[in-house]
């Protein structure tokens, strides 16, 4: 992080910090036959492989629990049939799971589930019943959150909130360049 700071010259946040270490630190040391899991192929391998094919085979962003319980089936199928496993850091993860809970396949399943919900980039969706109702305060009068909540809509409203905010590079800038630009944004 140190050398981010240094080299470009960006101040990096709190939360930019967690989110680093989210994806390339692992939860704990796992490790199957001595080769450590590769946390970032697992994030990888779960938002942007299967959650992509799982929402096209859907037809729309799928729950926690389907995701959850299709990738399970989709790996225990593929080895079952003796195939090349679609995503092998999950698989890796799955067989961690099972040789800890040897004793129980459900277990198994339920902990990798958990493992892979962790995981997954999809915190929010678009009119979740848990906001709408939520009556905290944190969000307007029932009859205007259903719009404050519409994702889509958010996404368009900040991409043009975002565009006069956001620095095209090609391969051609340096580093002290990139920091003049990003100076130059900030004023």
């Amino acid at each position: 992080m140190a050398q981010v700071r240094q080299q470009l010259g960006v101040p990096m946040r709190q939360a930019q910090l967690k989110a680093i270490f989210r994806v390339f630190i692992p939860d704990y040391v796992q490790q199957l036959g001595g080769t450590p899991l590769v946390n970032w192929r697992i994030f990888r391998e779960i938002n942007h492989e299967f959650l992509p094919e799982c929402a096209e085979q859907l037809g729309r962003d799928p729950t926690f629990t389907e995701a959850t319980a299709l990738l399970y089936r989709k790996l225990v199928k593929a080895r079952r049939d003796k195939q090349a496993s679609p995503y092998p850091e999950l698989t890796r993860l799955l067989e961690i799971y099972e040789a800890e809970y040897s004793a129980s396949d459900n277990e198994a399943r339920k902990a990798f589930e958990a493992g892979v919900e962790r995981r997954m980039l999809l915190n929010c969706r678009c009119n979740c019943s848990s906001c709408l109702d939520d009556r905290s305060g944190d969000i307007e009068a029932p009859g205007l959150s259903r719009h404050l909540l519409n994702r889509p809509l958010l996404t368009e409203w900040l991409n043009q909130v975002r565009t006069p905010q956001t620095l095209e590079l090609d391969g051609t800038v340096s580093g002290t360049d990139i920091s003049e630009r990003i100076d130059l944004l900030h004023e």
